[in-house]
């Protein structure tokens, strides 16, 4: 099998998913899936295939900003800043975006697309204390602050939801996910390591090329360089390999047999103590 700069030794225990390196007991720890892969590989399609059928969960991390809504007429774009500013608390801001929504005077960001923090700093202390207290009170595992907004992983975004038989699943690069291994509580979930591959390291090329419409010359050929070189890092981390293949295999196109052999893996691991 030709996977360009990646060589697999491990067995395949399930058309087009092989074994990387072998995971730990899982001693009734929950379970967290690491989704990682090079540009172009196919990580988002697996995901959404997967939580179509209910065995992934998308992972919700959590932001400080405010959610934020476009102004369907640019008239409207001043009124509608002023009343969404008067709120005095987040529940009156989400009240006033619904509103807006519902009355067709603008396209809002989803409710859900983020765990919304608390966003107004507190008069009486420093930002870094505001920073401080949200990454206690949220028990964020991970963070980092962008633009003067504090973003993060909570860790009940990691607990086990209404569906107990699916595994919330983090897609992430590779140092994300050398990190997160390291700051995931290994004494409560067990963290499972995918790594998605195409055929090829081309083919992951092109699909990144045909998407990178904004992209200069420069940004994709970078890119294309830090995929080769992530490459090499896969095998220090991956316990499992999710061949993307685009061969039809026996009449059916390649990412059904994918995510068939992918369902009776993560059931195999949800059944697992």
């Amino acid at each position: 099998m030709e996977t360009g700069k990646i060589e697999l030794d491990g067995q395949e225990i399930y058309p087009n998913i092989y074994r990387g390196i072998e995971l730990l007991p899982r001693n009734k720890r929950q379970l967290v899936a690491i989704l990682i892969g090079a540009s172009g590989s196919g990580k988002d399609r697996i995901v959404t295939e997967m939580a179509n059928i209910n065995l992934f969960r998308h992972i919700v991390t959590a932001t400080s900003r405010l959610r934020r809504f476009k102004a369907i007429k640019d008239e409207d774009k001043d009124k509608l800043e002023k009343t969404a500013s008067s709120a005095l608390t987040q529940k009156q801001y989400h009240a006033i975006l619904q509103k807006f929504e519902k009355e067709g005077l603008a396209t809002v960001e989803p409710e859900n697309a983020y765990i919304w923090m608390r966003w107004m700093t507190p008069s009486d202390g420093t930002e870094e204390q505001y920073y401080q207290n949200l990454r206690q009170e949220y028990e964020l595992i991970e963070n980092d602050i962008h633009n003067l907004h504090l973003y993060g992983l909570p860790k009940s975004s990691l607990a086990i939801s209404d569906n107990p038989w699916s595994i919330p699943v983090i897609r992430t690069e590779i140092n994300g996910a050398v990190t997160l291994n390291q700051l995931i509580p290994q004494d409560e979930f067990q963290i499972v390591n995918f790594t998605v591959l195409p055929d090829n390291l081309e083919q992951s090329q092109n699909d990144m090329i045909e998407r990178a419409t904004n992209l200069t010359k420069e940004e994709i050929e970078n890119r294309i360089k830090k995929n080769i070189e992530d490459s090499q890092r896969y095998k220090d981390i991956t316990n499992f390999y999710i061949r993307n293949t685009r061969q039809e295999i026996n009449g059916r196109p390649g990412i059904e047999t994918t995510i068939d052999s992918l369902s009776r893996l993560t059931e195999d691991l949800l059944q697992s103590e």
